[in-house]
């Protein structure tokens, strides 16, 4: 089927698919059919790749048109076949001017250098927000489903309020949810908010726990360890690391493990326990360099020279800090140019 026919008969499909909204009281039939279309265009333009079209459904006025038109931009050039193969419009929200739609939605697509699906597709929960401008409704800001109701969790007063919201958004206990969670938990421990961050943890611990997600069990126990790790509380960051990594490792995942062994490697540094930090941080940076994770690999350079600075090897330590600081000026990292070459400083 040639690709425009194609594409039009997709519209026919979304508009069969689009499912009856539960509008607020004060939404009229007007709005629900006009949101409706909407809708429908959006993603039907999207997937036709046709970025100013798309762009003017957006308000003029919205903080986030700028970094969508971008991060649009970027995806339609490493993407082709974009393909929308299921929408179903799940709830909204009208009050006067302003208005809330969430949308299950599955696209497809490949990889333009590859020829691969893109990983940065499949099935998702996406939230428009809309405001009436001259009688006109314009998207106002789109967002993943999970990054609001992990803003709405963090900012709940009690655990019965987060029971609740978790209850009432059960199609939200998704992967993207714990990924979401951890990110902002992250956010709160390089910001010093401990107390914050391991509530968050915590949260994201019980969730992945319920649903059987035991990469995100792995990544809330190590976040969980980096706090402790960040209050000196070795003992209970090492417990934490050596559990995610037991579960990191079962479960495949590399980058998390590499991280892990790395995070184990430090803890046995700060205790100078060198011949067993220099294990892990070889068993690391093995790993980071399967996966060709040139940052991870920069920053085991810098930590296996500290050891050799440690046993009383400067030159051979200034050989490890050159190999990774090389490694960060190649990738333009400024924050670990720095910490590289305060290194060197120090050893001069």
């Amino acid at each position: 089927m040639p690709r425009a026919a194609s594409r039009l008969s997709l519209i026919v499909i979304i508009a069969m698919c689009l499912q009856p909204l539960g509008l607020a009281q004060d939404a009229s039939p007007g709005d629900e059919t006009v949101l409706r279309a909407v809708v429908e265009e959006f993603f039907a333009t999207y997937a036709r790749e046709d970025l100013e079209k798309l762009i003017g459904l957006w308000s003029a006025n919205s903080p986030d048109l700028a970094s969508r038109r971008k991060a649009i931009q970027e995806l339609f050039a490493a993407n082709d076949s974009i393909e929308v193969k299921t929408l179903t419009i799940s709830k909204t929200r009208v009050a006067s001017e302003k208005a809330s739609v969430r949308v299950a939605i599955e696209i497809t697509a490949l990889d333009v250098k590859t020829g691969k699906p893109a990983a940065d597709f499949g099935k998702m929960n996406r939230v428009l927000e809309f405001v009436k401008e001259k009688g006109t409704w314009k998207v106002w800001r789109e967002a993943a489903a999970e990054d609001d109701l992990a803003a709405a969790l963090i900012a709940a007063k009690t655990e019965d309020e987060c029971t609740a919201l978790l209850a009432a958004e059960k199609d939200l206990m998704t992967v993207e949810l714990r990924k979401s969670l951890i990110e902002q938990a992250d956010k709160l421990r390089v910001q010093g908010k401990y107390t914050e961050a391991l509530a968050v943890y915590y949260l994201t611990y019980r969730i992945a726990n319920q649903t059987g997600d035991k990469s995100g069990v792995a990544r809330a126990l190590r976040g969980i360890g980096g706090v402790k790790y960040n209050q000196a509380d070795y003992k209970a960051a090492l417990d934490c690391y050596q559990k995610s990594l037991s579960l990191s490792e079962a479960a495949g995942d590399q980058e998390l493990t590499a991280n892990l062994l790395r995070g184990i490697g430090s803890i046995h540094y700060l205790r100078g326990n060198y011949v067993q930090s220099l294990e892990y941080y070889e068993k690391s940076r093995a790993l980071n360099e399967a996966l060709d994770d040139k940052r991870g690999i920069a920053q085991l350079q810098r930590d296996i020279g500290s050891l050799h600075y440690m046993w009383g090897n400067p030159g051979l330590a200034l050989d490890y800090y050159r190999k990774g600081l090389e490694l960060s000026e190649a990738m333009g990292d400024k924050n670990l140019i720095a910490y590289v070459l305060n290194s060197i400083g120090f050893v001069y």
